[in-house]
């Protein structure tokens, strides 16, 4: 059951801060992770996730009464940082990992 969490992790881990490639193919295929810059820039987008949210999904993410969704888009992607070389290997390796065990 771990290693199927490790691997759900993993999974989510590149899906939502890495950027698809054109080369992609099967499985993860080419990984190109995102800058700061490419992270701010999706992140303030509204998507299908913003869209569902309700006004106490909103309150309760700012940890405040009256929040707006602009608000809370904003501070996602105020969040995003850059990639260090050690987290971009540590990915590659575990995505790798995977590989080998399907």
């Amino acid at each position: 059951m771990k290693n199927y969490i490790k691997i759900f992790s993993v999974f989510l881990l590149v899906s939502f801060c890495s950027v698809p490639t054109k080369k992609s193919n099967a499985i993860f295929g080419e990984v190109e992770f995102a800058s700061k810059e490419q992270a701010i820039s999706l992140l303030s987008k509204e998507d299908a996730y913003t869209k569902r949210l309700s006004k106490f999904d909103i309150d309760a993410k700012l940890q405040k009464a009256g929040g707006t969704k602009k608000e809370l888009v904003d501070l996602t992607a105020s969040q995003s940082l850059d990639w260090s070389k050690e987290e971009i290997d540590n990915v590659k390796e575990a995505l790798e990992n995977i590989k080998k065990s399907i």
